[in-house]
């Protein structure tokens, strides 16, 4: 299973993020703590890097995610001078350390300004990630206010928007960026479960067998069937899909199972931590790399 979706907005938002950067001092990586590792655009981070940006890894939705492995995750990000923070969207949970960092970065920013003769210096940060991230709904949470476009729909900003975090520090929301390149089916099903590509142009039976896979390796067939009994451990992952449409009741005329229902229906589920936290790539500790569960 390989796939591809890199839309043409998606490259000039990119160029255009690349250009932006100049205006920047630090730029907030938005990463969902379930997959942090297939969210990152490792040639973006280096481009960064390389123009003197100080990176600040979010690993958003963190109350979706296990929480043992996101601390690994914010060991493993926080390194070589770079900073991450675990927060959540929903709850306003790392607000406060978020704010702290921003804070310490704008000291920093303000010593070399004062260094230099100038008293007020403004901290300016680019927000980054991939569509869906949660990039609008953290920016919402740290200002308090509904300033950026947010909702559970991929693609909702489409151009740049500065943002007054404070009267020292600014933020640039920009539009969510797909990676480039061929997406493996690991890297698909996480981007899948994680909500980042619209349900439209998922090749939903290529996902079928790993999904069901998922959701029995990981104990959620229980939740899946309801008040029903789940088919027994090791079942094909077809024969599995085709009873969870019968017990379900999704069924195309005629009866037929409607596999594609039931698809939907189990990325919703997963998406949403319906059936509890769920982390699908673990930090190696000690270094940003990972090992997909």
């Amino acid at each position: 299973m390989a796939f591809t979706w890199f839309p043409g907005h998606m490259r000039k938002a990119l160029r255009q993020i690349e250009a932006d950067a100049r205006l920047v001092e630090s730029v907030l990586l938005v990463l969902d703590a379930r997959a942090p590792a297939t969210l990152r655009n490792a040639a973006l981070e280096k481009t960064l890097l390389a123009r003197g940006k100080r990176l600040l890894f979010v690993l958003s939705k963190a109350d979706l995610a296990d929480p043992a492995a996101t601390e690994a995750w914010v060991r493993s990000l926080s390194r070589d001078g770079q900073h991450a923070v675990a927060v959540s969207g929903a709850t306003g949970a790392g607000r406060a350390s978020l704010l702290h960092a921003l804070q310490a970065r704008h000291k920093k920013a303000l010593d070399v300004a004062r260094r230099r003769g100038i008293q007020n210096a403004m901290l300016r940060c680019m927000v980054v990630g991939v569509p869906n991230v949660g990039k609008s709904t953290l920016i919402n949470k740290l200002v308090g206010s509904a300033r950026a476009k947010a909702g559970k729909r991929p693609g909702l900003t489409r151009g740049v928007q500065w943002i007054r975090l404070s009267n020292s520090i600014e933020l640039l929301d920009t539009p969510g960026v797909m990676l480039p390149g061929v997406l493996g089916p690991k890297s698909l099903l996480s981007l899948a479960v994680t909500g980042t590509i619209q349900e439209e142009v998922l090749p939903l039976e290529d996902l079928a067998p790993r999904l069901a896979d998922l959701i029995q390796a990981r104990g959620f067939s229980s939740h899946a069937f309801g008040d029903r009994p789940p088919p027994p451990e090791g079942t094909p992952w077809h024969d599995w899909l085709q009873a969870l449409c019968r017990t379900r009741g999704f069924l195309l005329p005629g009866s037929a199972p409607d596999e594609r229902r039931a698809v939907l229906f189990l990325l919703k589920a997963l998406r949403d931590g319906r059936w509890g936290p769920l982390t699908l790539e673990r930090a190696e500790v000690g270094a940003a790399e990972a090992r997909w569960e």
